[in-house]
């Protein structure tokens, strides 16, 4: 297996580190979060031009609002807004997705793994193993659901929307797991 794909040299040292290592798994889960968010995105847009998701309000960019003169006077003028495809949110759901899901996946170990916590409370919550999936999902699923209260969007729809996605992103991930070493079944 290929836990580490390259090491790159640093020109100077950071916190004692000399060189930045990428690893196949945090790579591949990269890769799985991009190719989902295109994908959610594109299937987020589908669902906008058919009417199963409503527009979102976002702000005219200035450039946008009369030849890019800025019209508003005072601070407490709201700017001009528009509506758009709701895959216009889909990088600030990603970041949503990925803090809430790498927060979740470590408090559901520290949970499963309360003895470990109690011998080495420092080295069970900074250690960089330790991630559960489940604790990952359900909390970024949360996380995800409180923001789409506030644009008033159906979460159903958008599971709908986004399930192809994270089936995908879930298989590359596992992939990650196997060029690691951390296959099923010790492979």
């Amino acid at each position: 297996m290929y836990p580490r794909i390259v090491d790159i040299p640093l020109p100077f040292e950071i916190g004692g580190l000399d060189s930045l290592t990428v690893y196949s798994y945090g790579l591949m889960v990269v890769i799985g979060v991009l190719v989902a968010a295109w994908l959610a995105a594109r299937e987020l847009d589908r669902f906008f031009w058919n009417g199963r998701l409503p527009g979102v309000k976002v702000p005219v960019p200035p450039e946008e609002q009369d030849g890019g003169r800025e019209k508003r006077r005072g601070r407490n003028r709201r700017p001009p807004m528009r509506t758009a495809s709701p895959s216009v949110l889909m990088g600030t759901i990603a970041t949503i997705a990925i803090v809430a899901g790498i927060v979740g996946a470590k408090l559901f170990f520290i949970l499963e793994n309360l003895d470990l916590l109690a011998r080495d409370p420092v080295g069970t919550i900074f250690a960089t193993g330790g991630l559960t999936f489940y604790g990952g999902f359900l909390l970024a699923a949360a996380s995800i659901v409180w923001f789409l209260h506030r644009y008033d969007l159906s979460a159903r729809t958008f599971a709908d929307a986004i399930a192809p996605g994270l089936m995908l992103a879930y298989g590359i991930g596992r992939i990650g797991c196997y060029l690691a070493g951390d296959g099923d079944w010790g492979v």
